[in-house]
């Protein structure tokens, strides 16, 4: 009779304004016989861990798709990747740290936008938040 051996991990990344998670589950059958052995046994567990982070490392990445075969789940501050080659949109404290700093600089977010990305500030990537948030402090600092 087979047993059911779970595994578990997740990583959190948090940089510029910006908190990014990515969690992954597990669940493997092995033979039961292997409580007796208990090396092997751990051998076996090491391999799903083994598994597990190199799909938390391929997903961290963006390289390839999430694996099939387990519970997968990707987060970050509330937004789902969208549909859009995983971009994802501008965060809410990303969109309060620009307001912050064009306002403290009496700086128009909408102008500066539009004239280094083409959009307004709302339209932002994460990414492209980031990139702004980074120039305006080394510039206006």
């Amino acid at each position: 009779m087979p047993m059911t051996v779970n595994v578990g991990l997740s990583r959190k990344r948090s940089a510029n304004y910006n908190s990014d998670g990515v969690t992954i589950g597990l669940s493997a059958e092995l033979d039961q016989s292997l409580l007796t052995q208990p090396s092997r046994l751990q051998g076996e567990v090491a391999k799903l861990y083994i598994q597990a982070r190199e799909a938390i490392e391929r997903e961290s990445c963006g390289d390839e798709p999430a694996p099939t075969g387990g519970r997968f789940a990707s987060h970050s501050n509330g937004h789902a990747r969208s549909g859009n080659g995983g971009v994802r949109p501008i965060t809410p404290s990303q969109t309060r740290a620009l307001h912050a700093i064009s306002s403290k600089h009496h700086l128009e977010l909408d102008t500066l936008c539009e004239e280094r990305f083409g959009k307004r500030h709302g339209e932002l990537s994460i990414r492209e938040a980031s990139e702004l948030i980074d120039h305006l402090k080394k510039e206006v600092a």
